[in-house]
């Protein structure tokens, strides 16, 4: 539960990208594309809760593999409402 823990807190201090498309003076879509956890701000959150080299290790890992996989997903996700926005 630990590596979700810190996911899901850390989530809200993500970044993201925000850009825009248009298609002449038709239709326009601003959106805003996710940047990945910073390792640093992982690393604080396992100080943070007194976790040993050895879990905080662990943690690092889940939460890296874990956001790589949201920022597939999200990216899939906004390429498709782009797709059916201007179709």
């Amino acid at each position: 539960m630990t590596p979700w823990r810190c996911w899901h807190e850390l989530h809200a201090s993500r970044g993201g990208l925000t850009e825009g498309l248009g298609a002449g003076m038709g239709k326009q879509k601003i959106f805003s594309r996710p940047v990945g956890l910073a390792v640093n701000e992982i690393d604080a959150w396992c100080r943070n809760q007194d976790l040993g080299p050895r879990q905080s290790r662990f943690v690092r890992h889940l939460v890296i593999v874990m956001d790589r996989a949201y920022l597939t997903i999200r990216a899939q996700q906004i390429s498709e409402e782009l797709r059916v926005f201007f179709s």
